[in-house]
């Protein structure tokens, strides 16, 4: 009769694995899942899944604790006038194995338990400051808020006192823009005007700061800015007060390059042809309109309470027209290419002018030292027939320079260049002392210098105007047009194009922008042609609400034709991701 084999059992019971049975037992079968903190060994071998065991084998369990973590840390500014304290919370996991009566299939499983970390105390901030030496401004409201949460965070635990930076040598303005702007021109742009003898700006000292305090209790310096006083010009003269008074009335210009009272040339009434053309070394101010034939050029803004028709005007440092502009110029900002070329021409004149002074100065001298005597005209009239005969062509050249450029770039320096190619002839070299040479030559040397001086940068030497039909706009730096748009011009600006009055029309134009051109519509129904030219592609864009057919984008001489109506036009179209 056969013997029956007895069922082999397991028994899991703290943390370990018995097996209860006898060698000649069927061995029970132990299941093992698969987990991150568990390792079953059976002789030595790690097992997962199904196995059975017998007697005779040894079984190892082992299972890894994740201990809780904690940190705490105090993070201190660079400027050291804060300290953030932190701290950092981790919960830890401990597992074990549940207990399992005996079984012939043992499946195990894993309890696990969360263990919170020992939370930090004012007793171990108060040590962490004191390690870090943070003394001043501790917020035990804010650490006490912070600890008593029991989580991770951060908080504010200590402030310094920032110091109270110094002021620099500097000019505050004294004078302020009238509350109602002349009636016509741009709100946005308020006339800064002032007359003869007014208190407009001042000279303030510098001003010592007051140091601060770190977190660490040291002194924290205060910092004064470097001075960076403007130019002053010739329109404002400074008292022993450190006032600066206006010597003219003007229009006071404020940069940070430049503080000056402009003189500024006013019409009553509207300018017409049989007045004559209009040349001033400031600003123009016209009560009225500008009419046909009449040519404008200032060196400084250019104002218009009316409007503009078959006119020319050029401000160096802007237009602005309260009206409209028929068939006209408007040029601002654009004569620096002629001023450059003048600068380098009258330092040409004066190098010569100086060399021929010297020789006749050396040989005047060389006569005195023989005891001879001859006059100072047969000493010039003797160099300027042999060696120095170039001097005589100056003249000439003054001429030729005029004649090369138009009158209105010129402007107030077309005087200036006559009355110097005077000096140059022989008649009048002959018949003028050294002395006089001296004075003339200083006087040219001060026109360098107004050259060097003259700085308008892109931004102001803009263009302002209702709307303009038939016209040619050309600003060194925006062209605005504030109302109705721009109809059959050429524009063309160093920076802006912008026509977004109402209803902000650009049609039948030729436009270059430097920057981008932004309009309401542009062009029309009926598709005529409107060209619209960007200089460069990157960072350039025409947006408008509408753009109809006949439309012409155009950007490194590629144009792209606009088939359909277009509304919320924007171009280039900005590229996507996918493309």
């Amino acid at each position: 009769m056969s013997e029956t084999l007895s069922q082999g059992r397991i028994q899991v019971e703290h943390n370990q694995i018995r097996v209860l049975a006898e060698p000649q037992d069927l061995p029970p079968t132990l299941i093992v899942a698969r987990h991150p903190s568990l390792h079953v060994l059976v002789d030595g071998v790690e097992v997962v899944g199904r196995v059975q065991v017998h007697a005779f084998q040894e079984i190892q369990v082992s299972v890894i604790d994740v201990e809780p973590y904690r940190e705490i840390r105090i993070q201190v500014s660079p400027d050291t006038l804060h300290a953030t304290l932190e701290i950092e919370y981790q919960k830890g996991q401990h597992f074990r194995l549940g207990d399992s009566p005996p079984t012939a299939v043992c499946l195990l499983h894993v309890i696990q338990e969360a263990v919170l970390p020992q939370p930090y105390t004012r007793s171990d901030v108060r040590q962490l400051l004191a390690e870090q030496r943070i003394v001043e401004g501790v917020d035990w409201e804010a650490i006490d808020s912070l600890l008593a949460s029991g989580e991770s965070g951060s908080c504010v635990c200590a402030s310094g006192t920032p110091p109270v930076d110094g002021l620099p040598e500097r000019v505050t303005i004294l004078v302020q823009p009238v509350h109602e702007p002349l009636y016509g021109i741009v709100p946005v742009r308020p006339i800064l005007s002032v007359q003869k003898g007014i208190s407009v700006a001042k000279r303030l000292p510098e001003e010592s700061g007051e140091a601060g305090v770190s977190v660490y209790g040291t002194a924290i310096p205060p910092y004064t800015p470097p001075a960076k006083l403007p130019r002053i010009g010739d329109g404002l003269a400074e008292n022993d007060e450190g006032v600066f008074i206006s010597v003219r009335g003007g229009r006071v210009i404020h940069r940070p390059d430049l503080l000056d009272v402009a003189p500024t040339l006013e019409f009553n009434e509207s300018l017409t042809a049989k007045q004559g053309h209009v040349q001033f070394d400031g600003d123009v101010l016209v009560r009225g309109n500008v009419e046909q034939g009449v040519e404008i050029a200032a060196s400084g803004q250019v104002f218009v309470q009316g409007i503009v028709s078959r006119a020319k005007i050029v401000g160096d440092a802007g237009i602005i027209i309260s009206g409209g502009v028929f068939q006209s110029e408007l040029y601002a900002g654009l004569r620096y290419h002629c001023l450059q070329e003048l600068y380098h021409f009258l330092q040409d004149f004066l190098q010569e002018w100086q060399i021929f002074q010297s020789a006749v100065e050396r040989l005047q001298e060389a006569v005195k030292t023989r005891g001879s005597e001859i006059s100072h005209a047969r000493i010039v009239a003797s160099l300027l027939a042999d060696k120095y005969r170039e001097i005589l062509v100056w003249p000439t050249r003054f001429q030729e320079f005029i004649e090369s450029h138009p009158t209105l770039d010129l402007g107030p320096w077309l005087g200036r260049l006559r009355r110097a190619g005077e000096w140059m002839r022989q008649a009048y070299l002959e018949s003028t002392t050294i002395q006089r040479w001296v004075l003339h030559r200083t006087e040219v040397e001060k026109w360098l210098s107004v050259i060097e001086n003259w700085e308008v940068s892109a931004e102001l030497a803009a263009i302002q105007c209702a709307y303009a039909q038939s016209s040619d706009l050309r600003a060194a730096g925006d062209v605005d047009i504030t109302h109705q748009g721009v109809y059959q011009c050429r524009v063309w600006a160093g920076g802006t194009v912008k026509a977004l009055g109402k209803p902000g029309v650009i049609l039948g134009s030729n436009i270059e922008a430097g920057l981008a051109v932004f309009a309401k519509i542009i062009g029309s129904h009926a598709e005529s042609i409107t060209r619209i030219h960007l200089r460069q592609e990157d960072g350039c864009q025409v947006s408008a609400d509408l753009v109809y057919p006949g439309t012409i984008f155009i950007v490194d001489d590629f144009p792209h034709h606009v088939q359909h109506e277009w509304r919320q036009c924007v171009w280039p179209v900005p590229a996507t991701k996918d493309s």
